[in-house]
């Protein structure tokens, strides 16, 4: 299951019993408890049946135990990343170099953010990183780096929980050299 950044996610878990109603827990991967929400009916053949609902804001391990069998429903929640921003000016200045600019958010982790040049090696040095955390439990990285050679610069963002990676690239171009028109 992904959870979108910022946003909950409803869990769903339906359980069978005759002639008892079912009965479930959910847990979280630290074992706690969290409260559902179940809805309780009678099935055709007079089956007890039982939809339980429980929603998250965090990734995770979560378990649906159904009282008196063995059946156990585990849903794995996800890190959510975007690319929030990303430079748009892909020409070097008179001065041989350009800024570029890459911000991605992640819920509910800090995203790392890593910039190279082509298929090349990584580029160690950058201008500045700016980590920012906000209400809603998600987090983001800014990374400014001068590019000062043409050729494709890639941005990579990546949250590590649920494996999640994101590119973007730019091509830098040389500056331009027309004169103002006459």
């Amino acid at each position: 299951v992904n959870l979108p950044l910022g946003e909950t996610v409803d869990l769903f878990c339906d359980a069978r019993g005759y002639p008892d109603e079912p009965k479930t827990v959910w847990t979280n991967s630290s074992g706690s408890i969290l409260q559902s929400l179940d809805r309780s009916s009678v099935g055709s053949d007079m089956a007890k049946l039982i939809h339980s609902v429980v929603s998250v804001v965090t990734t995770g391990n979560y378990m649906c135990a159904i009282d008196g069998t063995s059946r156990k429903e585990q849903i794995d929640v996800v890190a959510h990343l975007t690319i929030t921003f990303f430079t748009a000016d892909g020409h070097l200045g008179m001065s041989g170099s350009t800024q570029l600019v890459c911000e991605a958010r992640a819920f509910p982790i800090r995203p790392s953010v890593t910039w190279r040049l082509g298929g090349g090696a990584m580029i160690s040095v950058r201008l500045n990183d700016i980590f920012d955390d906000f209400s809603d439990g998600s987090h983001s990285q800014r990374s400014v780096i001068t590019a000062t050679g043409v050729g494709v610069y890639i941005c990579r963002a990546e949250a590590v929980p649920g494996n999640q990676t994101q590119e973007r690239s730019i091509t830098v171009g040389p500056a331009s050299t027309s004169g103002p028109e006459s």
